[in-house]
């Protein structure tokens, strides 16, 4: 079984905010990513975790153009680590990741996203390790 977003932010040590319906969370997870790109879709395959600290999404416009491409691709979501260039997260994000349906979450500065990463990349293992032991 493959990991979730809502198994990812259900996560008690990661105190992540989930800024999105609940009913949302339930994407499987293929894989995380980190980027600051403006446009990272090109580097993704869909059902990527993409973990971002908006470093260089200062506008509205560009926060927004962010999102839709992460859509477009089919992103599971998006953790967006707030603290270091962003106070909080941006209304643009969570209008267009709102519009878009994309799973959003704030990460604090105190979650490193290495943790996210290994979580996730732990539960894609265990899943793959127990596929390839059932015997039926």
């Amino acid at each position: 079984m493959s990991p979730t977003v809502r198994d990812v932010v259900e996560e008690p040590s990661f105190d992540l905010r989930v800024l999105c319906p609940d009913e949302w969370l339930d994407r499987d997870v293929r894989w995380v990513t980190i980027s600051e790109l403006p446009d990272p879709s090109r580097f993704l395959q869909g059902g990527e975790l993409v973990l971002t600290t908006g470093l260089r999404k200062r506008s509205g416009a560009a926060q927004t153009e962010f999102v839709e491409s992460l859509a477009k691709v089919g992103a599971a979501g998006l953790g967006f680590g707030t603290g270091l260039s962003h106070p909080s997260v941006p209304r643009a994000i969570i209008r267009a990741a709102e519009e878009h349906r994309l799973p959003l979450f704030e990460v604090p500065y105190a979650t490193p996203f290495i943790a996210i990463t290994q979580f996730i990349a732990e539960r894609i293992s265990a899943s793959r390790f127990m596929f390839a032991s059932d015997p039926t």
